[in-house]
């Protein structure tokens, strides 16, 4: 059984990510990536935990399961030493020596370069503390104020006017601004349901019965919207 974090970075395809609970995690060869190492290390922690293995058996009992050759033979080269600064210590010099060059500033500016689109809000907030906690113990992590901050320049323009309506920046706490956003975001994707749906059984009427219809709907999303699906779905409306 595989257990992969969902992140903003794309699946590496070249390399094979194996966790098996009560076994040692395993990549297979191939491009080591940020996302593969965090999932080898939540893996390695969770069969140490299984398996209540010593502190100072940690790095034997996980190095074979990085079966890159580079790996291999520099963990043979120098065993004694590695397992003597214990497994906190190897999984960095891992990253530093395997993982391309800048790879913290790269996955940093992923995550600023990502929009909510039409994602749910929930959803997308995961993938970007997922995202961020690839980062752990580097100076590019993002704080809980830089993340909020871009939660709340990049979510969908829709979300965006409605949570600016509803005052949600005056909310000091973070954890209930994330909550008070998803209210706002389900509310706007109801919104948006409802009214395609009303667009579809309105495509064969008369453009009267569309012009009505956004009538109607205008209480549940913006007028821009309406005009939009009406558009999309009833090609004679204006």
């Amino acid at each position: 059984m595989s257990t992969e974090t969902m992140t903003l970075l794309k699946r590496n395809l070249s390399a094979t990510f194996i966790c098996e609970q009560g076994k040692p995690p395993v990549i297979m060869p191939g491009r080591l990536t940020p996302d593969l190492l965090f999932d080898f290390e939540n893996g390695a922690y969770s069969y140490f935990s299984f398996k209540d293995i010593k502190v100072k058996k940690e790095v034997s009992k996980v190095a074979g399961g990085l079966q890159d050759g580079r790996i291999q033979t520099w963990y043979r080269l120098n065993r004694v030493a590695v397992d003597a600064v214990g497994f906190p210590a190897f999984m960095v010099h891992v990253r530093k020596s395997w993982l391309e060059p800048g790879w913290e500033q790269n996955v940093k500016l992923v995550i600023l370069a990502s929009h909510q689109g039409t994602t749910p809000i929930s959803d997308w907030i995961m993938l970007l503390k997922s995202t961020n906690a690839l980062l752990n113990g580097h100076v590019c992590k993002l704080s809980d104020k830089d993340l909020r901050n871009h939660i709340q320049s990049h979510i969908h323009p829709n979300t965006m006017t409605a949570a600016t309506t509803a005052k949600l920046h005056l909310i000091v706490s973070y954890e209930k601004y994330k909550c008070s956003l998803k209210v706002i975001d389900d509310a706007q994707v109801r919104a948006d349901g409802l009214l395609r749906s009303a667009v579809k059984q309105m495509m064969s009427q008369p453009t009267s019965i569309c012009r009505a219809a956004i009538t109607h709907f205008n209480s549940a999303s913006s007028t821009s919207s309406l005009q939009y699906c009406c558009q999309s779905f009833c090609h004679s409306c204006p």
